[in-house]
């Protein structure tokens, strides 16, 4: 008589092996439940309702998770931004704050209760390293210091924007033959490879040449598919993904595939450069510290710095300027092509500042030049507000925190600042929240970029914080902005399910079929 459980021993997992993974992952969902129970909960009146027993929000949280953005944002508008609280099964309690002056407090006043948990650098750890976004105490405050001598001015005007610039025309040259052609394209993936072009070439000192070639690069492919990947560890239980990873399965498998590419290519080339700079070194000339890229500027650090901190430092740079940049970008031409009134007035001042456009085809605006455009960065800052490239951003309570408000924040919670749901609050921007008006952040009279707008725009967060690349970033945006504006109108193609993925930024989920025509 067969055996009511039958083994097909051509299967890849015996019994043993499985009997482990039950166990570990048993093991992971007790240290799960014990974590939080060693933890003092928030105010119940901050949770969400029907919440299941054991289980918390962790059911709603999962049928929601594809359309995370529009569930959370609802949640936050029901509230008015006031903080609200999820639990979640094998996670710390998360708290989500919408309000502009809880993100005052928590950023600036009490920043010092709320640091970067082991679990979001956990996350993130396989990908990008040392990052000094998910860093604390001296660690932080070595990579901030790093990065500050990287991005200077005199770096800005001498090598970074030079770089800039010749992808800015390389750019043109692109929408150009578009238009003629009459051709749609793709405007997410073009403004994705644009950007991934100019950070690797400013950091790494290569040229992928991806706008020319009409192939993806394999590091593009890789880099995006690590993004992405990573991404999905928030939304999977750390019992569920670490095992996968132990065990070398699934997307796990993929990420880690995807990395090792990504850091071929990456410690590729810092051995040359790192060779470049010992000969230079060698042959005592004068010029060896004469560098044009990140890399070169690293090795060239008489104290010296190691390949692998290279390599976490470049990646910093690639991460945050290459997705936050394309995404604000690729948002900002959704926004205009729905929104010809605004497209025209930003086109007016474009061309009344730099009358050079009309008189050359291989014109690009200089550094100086892009300084004086109120309009052009009020439609930045109403595109940081309605759609943020980061639209959440992580921190961790260290100690037990009550908001002047009176909110208790424990020591223990993690505290998510949601921006996307903060650019949506009626309460804040007015009645006509959800249209895209940069007048918002405009003086009435004299038509000058508010110092002090009704309510703060969190892009570039504040306080110690405060983004190192924001120079670098409104340099690109400038730049790109000014010269698609003025030479093109815009026109997106009709019936487009245009939606933000959940990813670490705000990262369109489909792509942006568009049009260009000359702006005659």
């Amino acid at each position: 008589m067969d055996s009511p459980l039958q083994v097909d021993s051509n299967l890849p997992v015996n019994i043993g092996t499985l009997a482990c993974v039950l166990v570990l992952i048993s093991a992971f969902v007790m240290l799960g439940f014990s974590t939080k129970s060693a933890s003092k909960n928030a105010s119940s009146s901050l949770y969400l309702p029907s919440r299941i027993p054991i289980f918390g929000n962790t059911l709603s949280f999962a049928m929601n998770v594809g359309r995370y953005h529009e569930w959370v944002t609802g949640h936050s508008l029901e509230r008015d931004g006031q903080p609200f609280a999820l639990n979640l099964v094998g996670k710390s309690d998360v708290v989500y704050v919408s309000r502009p002056e809880h993100f005052e407090e928590i950023l600036k006043t009490q920043n010092k209760n709320f640091i970067k948990s082991d679990s979001v650098r956990d996350t993130f750890d396989d990908f990008l390293g040392e990052n000094i976004v998910l860093l604390n105490g001296e660690q932080w405050k070595f990579h901030r210091k790093v990065m500050v001598n990287l991005l200077t001015p005199r770096a800005l005007r001498e090598y970074i924007t030079p770089v800039v610039q010749e992808k800015v025309l390389v750019l043109r040259n692109v929408l150009n033959e578009a238009s003629r052609a009459k051709q749609t394209f793709d405007m997410n993936k073009l403004i994705r490879q644009f950007t991934l072009d100019t950070f690797v070439e400013i950091g790494l000192g290569c040229k992928l040449n991806l706008l020319t070639s009409g192939e993806e690069h394999p590091f593009e492919i890789a880099f995006d598919e690590a993004n992405h990947l990573t991404s999905k560890r928030f939304s999977t239980p750390t019992w569920i993904w670490k095992p996968m990873r132990w065990l070398n399965i699934g997307s796990e498998r993929r990420l880690r595939d995807a990395i090792g590419e990504m850091n071929e290519f990456i410690v590729n080339l810092i051995m040359d450069a790192m060779e470049q700079v010992s000969s230079l070194k060698e042959s005592a000339t004068e010029n060896h510290r004469t560098c044009k890229n990140i890399i070169t500027i690293l090795l060239n650090n008489d104290q010296g710095i190691a390949p692998t901190l290279v390599r976490d430092i470049v990646l910093t740079g690639l991460e945050a300027g290459r997705n936050t940049t394309a995404d604000t970008l690729v948002w900002l031409f959704h926004a205009l092509s729905l929104n010809p009134r605004v497209e025209k007035k930003l086109r007016d001042e474009i061309l009344t500042k730099m009358p050079k456009f009309k008189e050359s085809d291989t014109y690009v605006p200089t550094y100086e030049e892009i300084q004086d455009l109120p309009y052009m960065e009020a439609t930045i800052q109403e595109t940081f507000r309605l759609f943020p490239s980061v639209p959440v951003i992580p921190y961790h309570c260290a100690c037990d925190t009550v908001l002047k408000d009176g909110t208790f924040i424990p020591a223990g919670v993690d505290v998510f600042l949601y921006l996307y749901g903060a650019g949506r609050l009626a309460s804040v921007w007015g009645l006509h929240v959800l249209s895209f008006m940069p007048e918002r952040f405009l003086d009435e009279e004299t038509g000058k970029l508010l110092q002090d707008p009704p309510a703060k725009n969190w892009a570039f967060g504040t306080g110690p914080r405060l983004c190192v690349g924001r120079n670098l970033a409104m340099v690109e945006l400038k730049m790109v902005i000014a010269t698609v504006v003025s030479q093109f109108t815009l026109a997106e193609e009709p019936g487009q399910d245009v939606q933000p993925i959940v990813d670490l930024t705000l990262t369109m989920k489909n792509p942006l079929m568009m049009r260009v025509e000359a702006a005659n």
